[in-house]
């Protein structure tokens, strides 16, 4: 993300979409905040619960190719992703199950499959059929 400053660490690059200008502010890149109070630069935050809801379902479903496609580091960054995204909607039951280490082999799938029932979230066979390998 162009507007974050480096030391942006996952939760706040998740979060930034979601919060105000204001609360952004400490950690953005100064080369944004000059541009923004010029009017160069617009801040969109998201507010509409269905945009908010299909980012989580493309994000999940991102995280679903990442696990099937075994890479490791994606993958993980992915269930952290996906976690600070429930803990921020207040479901901390779902974000300890993605955190879960008895649920990552292979991959965050049977992490990914234990927050997607909880939430009714159609799983794909071929993740289910991944998850029952462990590596």
């Amino acid at each position: 993300m162009a507007k974050l400053s480096s030391k942006m660490d996952l939760f706040y690059g998740m979060l930034i979409d979601y919060i105000s200008f204001e609360a952004a502010k400490p950690h953005l890149k100064e080369e944004y905040i000059e541009k923004f109070e010029k009017g160069e630069e617009k801040w969109d935050q998201i507010t509409d619960i269905k945009e908010s809801v299909q980012d989580f379902l493309d994000y999940m479903v991102f995280a679903w190719g990442k696990a099937e496609d075994q890479r490791g580091i994606s993958a993980g960054r992915s269930i952290s992703k996906l976690s600070t995204w429930m803990w921020m909607l207040g479901r901390k039951d779902l974000s300890d199950i993605l955190q879960d280490s008895d649920l990552y082999n292979p991959y965050g799938a049977p992490a990914l499959i234990e927050c997607c029932k909880k939430l009714e979230i159609k799983i794909p066979d071929s993740l289910v059929e991944f998850a029952e390998h462990k590596v």
